[in-house]
């Protein structure tokens, strides 16, 4: 005799599913394993920001000193004034308006992310060949003639760091020689 179910009979308690003790007990493991997961999204994010602001950093160094080495050695832009042994210049990165400016003023509602400051210095060649290092600049009145060599230096500050630590400084030397 073929024996079947009947339609309305309850199954067995082994075979009722997934009682509410069993429910709560995987959802418990798996907000316990997004807890776990959740600060690498975060870290993640930081390591992303910090990546993208190295790279800004390194092209407005790039920049500083590729604008300066591409003019002529004795332009205006790159000679020392009379009376000084360098020529700086400072600029400020605005996070608001994403473009260099010289003076914060106008833009009081807006914050400097970075800070670049770009320095001209000169010296004769003479400087390097007695003892191997450009220590003496010769001052903005020297002769034309004297002028061998300008050291630029670019260095970019960059305030926003993650987990609030000191701020990170990029700096790039470069010699034109004439």
């Amino acid at each position: 005799m073929n024996e079947s179910p009947h339609p309305s009979a309850r199954p067995r308690a082994s075979e009722a599913g997934f009682s509410v003790v069993e429910g709560l007990i995987a959802a418990a493991l798996l907000v316990f394993i997004l807890i776990g997961v959740l600060p690498l999204f975060e870290r993640s994010r930081l390591n992303l920001m910090q990546g993208n602001d190295s790279t800004q950093v390194a092209n407005a160094v790039i920049d500083g000193t590729d604008r300066l080495y591409g003019m002529p050695f004795n332009s205006q832009i790159t000679n020392v004034q009379p009376g000084t042994t360098q020529t700086q210049a400072t600029d400020f990165w605005l996070l608001d308006e994403n473009r260099w400016v010289v003076d914060m003023t106008p833009f009081p509602t807006d914050r400097a992310q970075f800070t670049r400051t770009t320095t001209v210095e000169q010296f004769q060649l003479t400087d390097l060949t007695d003892n191997g290092v450009l220590d003496t600049p010769l001052d903005g009145s020297a002769p034309t003639g004297t002028v061998h060599i300008k050291r630029i230096t670019a260095q970019v500050v960059n305030a926003r760091t993650a987990l609030a630590g000191p701020s990170t400084t990029f700096q790039v030397i470069t010699y034109k020689v004439h």
